[in-house]
C-alpha cells in the first residue's frame, strides 16, 4: 500500500461483506462517512494485490506498520471489514480519556492484545473473531 497520486487505480467497490454487519456500526460509519472521504481527498490512497485478498473467509493482512496511519489506510483501501489486534493499554486506561479509548476501541470492534511478557498468553478472543467473522 501506498499513498502517491501518481497511479490512477480507484479505491474498490464497497462488496456485499462491507456492510454495517462487519466489527461494528461505528466502524462502517466511520470507514464510509468521517475519515474515508478524509483520506480519499487529500491522500488519494491505492493499493497493488487486492485480488489476492480472498472475498470471504479469514484471512491475515500484514502491513508494515510505519505509522498508527496505516491501520487507517488499510481499512480504507480493503473491501472487507477488517479487525485490528490494539495494545490492551488503549482499554484499561484511567479517567474520561481511558474510558473513551475504551468505547472507541470497542465499538469499531479491536482485539486487547497484551504487550508486556507478564501480559502476554494466548488470545483465545482473537481467534475466535477471526474463525467466527472471517475479518
Amino acid at each position: 500500500m501506498a499513498t502517491s497520486s501518481d497511479t490512477h487505480v480507484a479505491p474498490p467497490a464497497p462488496t456485499a461483506s462491507d456492510t454495517k454487519d462487519g466489527p461494528g456500526g461505528v466502524y462502517w460509519f466511520l470507514k464510509h462517512f468521517i475519515i474515508g472521504p478524509v483520506l480519499r481527498v487529500f491522500f488519494r490512497p491505492w493499493v497493488e494485490g487486492l485480488e489476492h485478498l480472498p472475498t470471504e473467509g479469514p484471512a491475515i493482512l500484514a502491513s508494515n506498520h510505519l505509522s498508527f496511519s496505516d491501520s487507517f489506510f488499510l481499512a480504507q483501501v480493503s473491501p472487507r471489514p477488517i479487525t485490528f489486534l490494539a495494545k490492551s493499554d488503549y482499554f484499561t486506561g484511567s479517567g474520561i480519556t481511558g474510558f473513551f479509548s475504551k468505547i472507541f476501541f470497542t465499538s469499531v470492534g479491536q482485539v486487547p492484545v497484551g504487550r508486556h511478557p507478564l501480559t502476554q498468553r494466548h488470545d483465545v478472543s482473537g481467534q475466535d473473531r477471526l474463525s467466527a467473522h472471517g475479518s
